[in-house]
């Protein structure tokens, strides 16, 4: 917070000297690029101590690739720069007041998103909105021929934005991966709009630019964790801008064939992942409708399938950073290009994307094997992976270590009489429950007909209260197959050690477990019972 005062302080103490000296340069409107750059280097700070003080916490979770709570509203620090530095540097256009509006809209349900979480259909609401003001202050697509209406260059613009905008917001699974890649499409854009003339465009493209890379210290730094991240306050605002500035441009009005390829392959990174895990997810059955599509949070991503083939998270955003430069390199080139080679352009970026399908679909392999086909998690064999590596690590540091064996009871009948969809339905809900309560540090396995957790850390007195905790939260939920209301309870049975000694073997401990859930299903099921793994003696069931 004081850090982001006193960079404030210098940024006003020599604001006219640093204006007055870049506007006199040979780069034009360079300016505007570093003060966006020096404002949101100093604005981050404040927001990341606004984010953490009203709770917009981005907390781990199984499903998670960040290990630390870590704040979020950083699209906020890049919507203040690049407003003030637009507003302050250059005049308005009608144009862009309705961009400016439109993303005000974004932003600010991207805000309420991150404090609590909006459902499919007022998040898609709030973009048709955001791209209505938009068409209305007259951004929209008419470079088609065979689209020369209203009413389709309407429809056209308004699935374009929306497109971009949730392409952008998926992207944002890694450190710095959304920030650079719209950086490095800004870069692009400007290039392509002081080539061909467009003055106010280059202007708002390398002024959005600097604001990404003013936050990118802060959001991507190698070998330490994010201070802050987009949030969707910041990956839907990036996504809608960047979509809506390349609509304002002017690529080629004589041309549809060039008037498509530069956005195309500007925006190529986002367009290949939206395409290639809508095609994946539908075709594996994952989802089934829009809603799903949009209300689903899965390890099946670009930078995901490349970081399961083996690079590590540094190198899947580099990776990804130099895709999105050679798309763009792609789309410079175009514009001294015929018509035939813009094909042949666009014929190169779909052989690049094929080959990165092919990465992709290995990539897919590795992090299926060994995964339950319904709630996505792994199987025994991971278990007894895991386990052996997290009682060597206990036993080196002499710490205690727990493992829980959870089932639904009446499972068979809820299948016998609802049928096994249903069950399914059941087991894939209270898999997300589990997962909504346990550590980053906690693992969770399918297992029988039911799951398995590890808990480094966690005496047997630990996991009791925790195991305690999962079965009054599957009592109260409702689980809601098809309109059925089912009510469920489970069972589960545990054991740990205090101190992991040399003898003590995975085995073992998963045998106490099994031990100590027979135990929690006798008299009555729905119930807790914890055995100590070295006494053998079980303790207080709940």
């Amino acid at each position: 917070m004081h850090f982001g005062i006193i960079s404030l302080s210098i940024v006003g103490a020599f604001w006219d000297t640093i204006q007055s000296r870049l506007s006199q340069s040979q780069w034009g409107r360079i300016d505007l690029f570093v003060i966006s750059l020096m404002l949101a280097f100093a604005v981050t700070p404040i927001v990341a101590r606004l984010a953490k003080r009203f709770g917009a916490i981005d907390l781990p979770r199984q499903r998670s690739i960040h290990e630390l709570p870590t704040p979020l509203w950083g699209g906020l620090a890049i919507y203040i720069s690049f407003v003030t530095t637009i507003l302050i540097g250059y005049n308005y256009s009608i144009q862009l007041k309705g961009i400016i509006i439109g993303a005000t809209v974004i932003l600010v349900m991207g805000i309420v998103d991150d404090l609590r979480e909006l459902s499919t259909f007022i998040r898609l609401l709030g973009q048709v909105v955001a791209v209505g003001i938009v068409i209305a202050f007259g951004v929209r697509i008419d470079v088609l021929p065979w689209f020369q209406t209203d009413l389709g260059d309407m429809l056209l613009t308004a699935l374009w934005i929306i497109g971009i905008t949730n392409a952008m917001n998926f992207l944002d699974g890694m450190d710095g991966l959304a920030t650079g890649s719209a950086a490095i499409q800004m870069i692009f854009l400007s290039i392509f709009a002081w080539q061909t003339g467009q003055v106010y465009l280059g202007v708002l493209s390398i002024a959005l630019a600097g604001s990404c890379l003013g936050f990118l210290p802060y959001n991507f730094r190698p070998l330490k964790p994010a201070k802050i991240f987009l949030g969707d306050t910041g990956s839907t605002f990036l996504g809608f801008t960047i979509a809506s500035l390349i609509v304002m441009s002017e690529w080629a009005s004589d041309n549809p064939i060039k008037a498509l390829s530069g956005p195309l392959l500007i925006t190529g990174v986002l367009i290949f992942d939206m395409i290639y895990i809508t095609i994946a997810r539908f075709i594996s059955r994952k989802v089934s409708t829009l809603k799903e599509l949009m209300d689903y949070v899965g390890k099946d991503h670009i930078h995901h399938r490349l970081n399961a083939l083996g690079f590590t998270r540094r190198q899947t955003v580099l990776f990804i950073y130099l895709i999105n430069i050679c798309f763009g390199i792609g789309a410079i080139v175009l514009l001294n290009a015929r018509t035939v080679d813009a094909v042949l352009m666009l014929a190169q970026a779909v052989s690049i994307a094929l080959i990165i399908t092919g990465l992709e679909m290995l990539g897919s392999k590795r992090l299926d094997i060994g995964v339950d086909d319904i709630t996505r998690l792994h199987n025994r064999g991971y278990l007894v992976q895991r386990l052996n590596e997290e009682l060597s690590r206990a036993r080196r540091h002499q710490r205690a270590l727990s493992c829980l064996l959870i089932e639904i009871d009446e499972l068979r009948n809820i299948n016998r009489n609802y049928g096994h969809p249903v069950g399914n339905t059941v087991l894939r809900e209270l898999a997300d429950i589990v997962l909504e309560l346990c550590r980053i540090s906690d693992v969770v396995c399918r297992y029988g007909d039911g799951f398995a957790m590890i808990l480094p850390e966690t005496n047997t007195e630990g996991a009791t209260v925790f195991a305690e905790r999962i079965r009054r939260s599957a009592e109260v939920y409702i689980f809601d197959p098809d309109q059925r209301r089912l009510h469920i309870t489970v069972s589960i049975g545990g054991a740990g050690y205090e101190i992991v000694r040399a003898e003590y073997k995975p085995e073992e401990l998963l045998e106490c477990a099994d031990a100590a859930f027979d135990y929690s299903k006798v008299p009555r099921h729905n119930r807790v019972a914890v055995i100590d793994g070295a006494s053998q003696e079980i303790g207080p069931q709940v």
